[in-house]
C-alpha cells in the first residue's frame, strides 16, 4: 500500500508484524485468515486462505454454493479493507471472531429474501442449515 501512497509506511497497521501488500491483508495477515476461517467454518467449507482465488475458481458445486460463497469472500474483502482503515485512522478493530458473526448475520438476511421456489432441494436445506446455524 505503501508503493501506491495508499499508506505513510509499509507495516501492515492490522497485525504490526509484515508489510502491507495486497496479498499480505486480504490473505496472510493473521485477522485476516481467521475471519475467512470462521466464515469457511460456518459454511461447511475447509477455505485455504493462501490461494483462495484460485481455489475459488477451481470449485465445482451449484450456482447457489458460488453464489453464497462469492458473497462470503467479498463481504470478507471488504470488512477487511474497513477494518485496515478502522484501524489505521481510528485505532480501533473488531476482533475477527465478532466481525464474522456480524458478516453471517448480513449474509442470512439476504438468504432470508431468496425465493426458495426457484432453489433445489438440496440448495434449500442447505441454506436452511446456515440460517441455523450460528459460529
Amino acid at each position: 500500500m505503501h508503493r501506491f501512497g495508499i499508506s505513510e509506511d509499509n507495516i501492515c497497521c492490522i497485525c504490526g508484524i509484515e508489510e502491507e501488500t495486497l496479498e499480505n491483508l486480504f490473505f496472510d495477515c493473521p485477522y485476516s485468515k481467521s475471519l475467512i476461517t470462521c466464515i469457511g467454518a460456518w459454511m461447511g467449507m475447509n477455505i485455504p486462505v493462501s490461494g483462495l482465488l484460485n481455489w475459488r475458481l477451481g470449485r465445482s458445486g451449484s450456482q447457489v454454493k458460488k453464489g453464497t460463497l462469492d458473497a462470503s469472500i467479498n463481504a470478507c474483502i471488504y470488512n477487511i479493507w474497513h477494518q485496515r482503515n478502522r484501524s489505521r485512522y481510528d485505532f480501533t478493530l473488531i476482533r475477527p471472531n465478532k466481525l464474522a458473526r456480524m458478516i453471517m448475520e448480513e449474509l442470512k438476511m439476504r438468504f432470508r429474501g431468496l425465493d426458495r421456489r426457484k432453489l433445489h432441494r438440496r440448495d434449500e436445506d442447505w441454506i436452511q442449515g446456515l440460517l441455523r446455524k450460528g459460529m
